[in-house]
């Protein structure tokens, strides 16, 4: 600057430099130069008058002056060299540290709000629902041990009295609780005395169970009673145990089959239902199903064709079904979790952003519902980043060796990566002069 100073004042010109390099524009204020950032800002305050007008000189200059400028710019074009060739260099490079952000918001779907409120995180809620019914075929598939044949067996009645007796057909006798009755008429002998002995009469005829099946098969000894007046009159026993009672295997209407059948049909309804309800909500509208109207709770109506306890072969179901529940539109949720995104990334650190990578928006998770509102969990992933201060990297790494700077830099919040490179071979640490170290920021690898 001295030497094209002194050029200056040999020519008689006057010198203006335009740049924006504060330390030429340091140097200028020494030497009087004038100095402008840019050629608009020049021509704002030059005008064509002081620039043109000015005392021109001679067309011809000395030799000497020649001489003496190509020795200025010699001058400072070696300098310049030696400056480049023997002060060190260095340059940082740095990839900003990306990582992942997971949280969680909390939102209501509440149907007497119109509108979202993302900072409240709430979101508007409406009603759907639908009734539908139907009846399906239940076949009896139970089986159970059912009466087949009655018990029959001989017994036997003795006279206590003189008099002959006739049983008449149907005469009742009892082994216990079970009932027995007598299959035909029968004429029993009166007792009579032979000298101090006396020999009872008898007579015996054939007994059937009342009920048909196995529980009339009664042994020995087990009928000891008649019914009405001719207890008082005669005895009755059975010498040999009553036979050929049986059961038999019979289908009929289980409970089972009443549980499949109604859980079936339920579950066809319960689908139909869904089915027409989201016919009617747009395709970016969710529905919850109120806990009233889930599972039983969604029959309105159930009916057989015929009693079941009466069921030996199959019959119809009848059953009407209602679901009830809120819808909320999935835009309104999504807002509600940028939002808070935002926030969290805010409270992380200053001046933290999201990168243009998409939020990762898992589907809500219910924790309560309680039919008028839903209370709701989403869980969301984002990628984020700190921004990086170039003057405080250069900063961090100057005077240290390479090693040393580039572990000192890569300790740095929202430092991923980092290398410092030297140059020439020979310098040792990165310089201490700024401009001669230059940092670049590079893309974060999303």
């Amino acid at each position: 600057m001295r030497l094209l100073q002194r050029k200056a004042e040999d020519l008689g010109i006057a010198v203006t430099l335009i740049t924006d390099d504060d330390k030429v524009r340091q140097l200028c204020a020494v030497t009087g130069f004038t100095v402008y950032s840019s050629v608009d800002d020049f021509k704002r305050h030059s005008t064509r008058h002081e620039y043109y007008d000015r005392p021109r000189p001679s067309a011809r200059a000395p030799i000497s002056s020649w001489l003496s400028a190509a020795g200025a710019l010699v001058m400072l074009g070696v300098i310049g060299w030696i400056g480049y060739v023997m002060l060190p260099a260095a340059t940082v490079s740095v990839t900003p540290s990306v990582r992942q952000l997971d949280i969680d918001v909390p939102i209501t779907a509440d149907q007497s709000i119109s509108s979202p409120d993302v900072s409240a995180g709430e979101i508007p809620a409406h009603v759907a629902f639908a009734e539908v019914d139907g009846e399906t075929t239940v076949s009896a598939t139970g089986q159970r041990p059912v009466p087949n044949q009655a018990a029959r067996g001989v017994v036997t009645f003795t006279n206590q009295t003189g008099d002959p007796v006739t049983v008449p057909a149907s005469t009742i006798l009892l082994a216990g609780s079970k009932v027995f009755f007598t299959a035909q008429q029968t004429y029993v002998a009166p007792t009579v005395s032979l000298g101090d002995q006396s020999l009872s009469g008898t007579g015996s005829t054939i007994v059937q169970a009342v009920q048909p099946g196995e529980e009339g098969n009664v042994p020995a000894g087990s009928i000891t009673a008649i019914q009405g007046p001719l207890a008082s009159t005669l005895t009755v026993i059975n010498s040999s145990a009553l036979t050929g009672g049986s059961n038999k295997q019979a289908t009929y209407l289980s409970a089972d089959d009443q549980a499949k059948a109604k859980q079936n049909l339920l579950d066809q309804l319960r689908q139909q239902a869904l089915d027409k309800i989201h016919s009617q909500i747009q395709k970016n509208e969710t529905f919850l199903l109120s806990p009233a109207t889930d599972g039983d709770g969604a029959i309105e109506q159930l009916t057989f064709e015929e009693s079941p306890e009466q069921v030996t072969t199959a019959t119809k179901l009848h059953m009407k079904v209602l679901l009830r529940g809120l819808t909320f539109q999935g835009d309104d949720v999504n807002q509600v979790v940028a939002a808070s995104f935002d926030r969290a990334v805010a409270q992380e650190a200053p001046g933290a952003r999201q990168l243009n990578a998409p939020l990762v928006i898992d589907p809500p998770e219910v924790t309560d519902n309680n039919g008028a509102n839903v209370q709701m969990r989403v869980h969301t992933t984002g990628k984020i980043m700190t921004p990086l201060d170039s003057r405080a990297i250069e900063q961090r790494a100057r005077g240290l060796p390479p090693e040393e700077a580039q572990a000192a830099v890569a300790s740095m919040p929202g430092v991923g990566q980092a290398t410092v490179k030297l140059w020439p071979g020979w310098a040792k640490a990165v310089p201490s002069l700024s401009w001669r170290t230059h940092v670049a920021i590079g893309s974060p690898a999303i």
